[in-house]
């Protein structure tokens, strides 16, 4: 399978969860968009203080910094995920690697803040906050229209309801990546 398949949706719509679970199944590499931010931010250089400082606040990065960054960290086949939060990160994107897929996960607000109280117990993780979680819900009811129908338009959108148990979302995604790709699914 060459080329990448995005992973799209709000702050804890299942990702990250997916993303490894696909990259198991399929072989290829997951990216996450967030783990290269928060391992920046643990650096102590202007970069990782920008970075840091955009996190913290639940804000996103420049268009130009963001796509800097993914260039040197997606490999030509890969599983990537929160990235492109722009529509012009995902013109990027395109110009830089073969977009297989884009998938669209979704799922109710009060179940994203569920999600969200719980994953800040477990992990601590400093966007997961009530603040910042108001900020990412408006940036994405925002912008993900004009990104939805971007992959849309190329015939490379797929729908998929993530507010299920997450072998059954996996296999929603598995299910509508055999109607894009069906040939490389069959191999594994």
């Amino acid at each position: 399978m060459k080329g990448c398949i995005i992973l799209y949706g709000i702050q804890a719509s299942g990702k990250g969860t997916q993303g490894a679970a696909l990259a198991k199944i399929l072989g290829i590499p997951h990216i996450s968009a967030g783990d290269a931010l928060r391992a920046i931010a643990k650096r102590s250089d202007p970069l990782a203080l920008q970075v840091k400082s955009y996190i913290d606040n639940g804000k996103l990065l420049p268009d130009q910094v963001m796509n800097d960054i993914m260039q040197d960290v997606l490999p030509q086949e890969c599983i990537v995920d929160a990235f492109t939060r722009s529509v012009g990160q995902s013109k990027y994107l395109d110009s830089i690697r073969h977009v297989r897929a884009f998938i669209n996960l979704t799922i109710p607000e009060p179940e994203i803040k569920r999600r969200i109280a719980e994953r800040r117990t477990i992990e601590g993780r400093a966007d997961d906050t009530p603040e910042a979680l108001a900020v990412r819900i408006g940036l994405h009811q925002e912008r993900a229209p004009d990104i939805i129908a971007h992959y849309d338009a190329q015939g490379l959108l797929y729908h998929i309801d993530g507010d299920q148990p997450i072998n059954e979302v996996t296999k929603d995604i598995l299910r509508a990546l055999s109607e894009r790709i069906p040939d490389e699914l069959q191999q594994t």
